[in-house]
This record gives structure tokens, C-alpha cells and sequence, in this order.
């Protein structure tokens, strides 16, 4: 392009050049931009895995409690409805049933009231997994 210049008294004549570079079309960050992405990826990767099992825990210790309540309230309603050492000893007194039979329904409801402190055992046991479960990780 043409140009006049004025200075003071004087005034010049000129031309004006322009030159255009291309910029680099790469950007040079674009390395650590791309790793940078891939750490993030590989992190939502873990976390992923990470919630899938604890979620997949938090599911085996609910059936675990599960399974156990409902074997203790299974034990409670047959003990309801059979107890032997009350039985076994109205007969013992009736001359029916020997010595041996009645010790032996007394070891039986022993071992069924056994087996009822065992399962609340292992349901305290289920709901206190369960409840750490909880604590390592939610289900949201």
C-alpha cells in the first residue's frame, strides 16, 4: 500500500509491505493435552471398577443378612412349633418313653437353641460387613 508521511516541513513518500506467516497448526501442548486426557480416562476407568465392586459387595453382604434372617426366622417358627424337651418329658412321666429319649430331645432342643444363637451370630455379623460396606463405598 501507498504511504505519505509529514514530518515538520517535510513530507515523504512510501509504501507500506505486510507479510503473513502461517502459525504453526499444531499446537505444541497438544502432547501432554492428549496425556492428560488419557490419565483422566484411565482414572474414571478405575473408579468404575472400584464402585462395581463395592457395589457387588454391598449386594453379597444384603443376601448374606438376608439368608440369615430368614433361616433364624424359619428355626424360630419350627421351634414354636415342635418343642420336644416339654413333650418328651410328659411322656418320660407317662411311662412311654425311656431315659435315653428324653435326655436325648433335651440335646435336641440344646442343639436347636445352638443353632438360633449361631444364626443371630452370623446376621451380627452380616449387618456389621454390610455397614462397613457401606462405609467403603455407596451404590450412587
Amino acid at each position: 500500500g501507498y504511504r505519505l508521511a509529514t514530518s515538520d516541513a517535510e513530507v515523504g513518500h512510501g509504501f507500506v509491505v505486510g507479510i503473513s506467516v502461517p502459525l504453526l497448526l499444531r499446537n505444541p501442548d497438544q502432547a501432554r493435552i492428549d496425556e492428560l486426557a488419557a490419565r483422566a480416562a484411565e482414572l474414571r476407568s478405575e473408579h468404575d471398577i472400584a464402585r462395581a465392586h463395592a457395589n457387588q459387595g454391598i449386594a453379597a453382604a444384603s443376601a448374606r443378612l438376608d439368608h440369615t434372617l430368614d433361616a433364624l426366622t424359619a428355626l424360630a417358627e419350627s421351634r414354636e412349633e415342635r418343642d420336644l424337651a416339654p413333650m418328651a418329658a410328659a411322656a418320660y412321666r407317662a411311662g412311654e418313653a425311656s431315659l435315653t429319649e428324653l435326655l436325648d430331645a433335651y440335646a435336641s432342643d440344646a442343639e436347636l437353641h445352638l443353632a438360633g444363637l449361631d444364626l443371630q451370630w452370623e446376621a451380627r455379623r452380616a449387618w456389621l460387613e454390610l455397614e462397613r460396606r457401606h462405609a467403603q463405598g455407596t451404590t450412587r
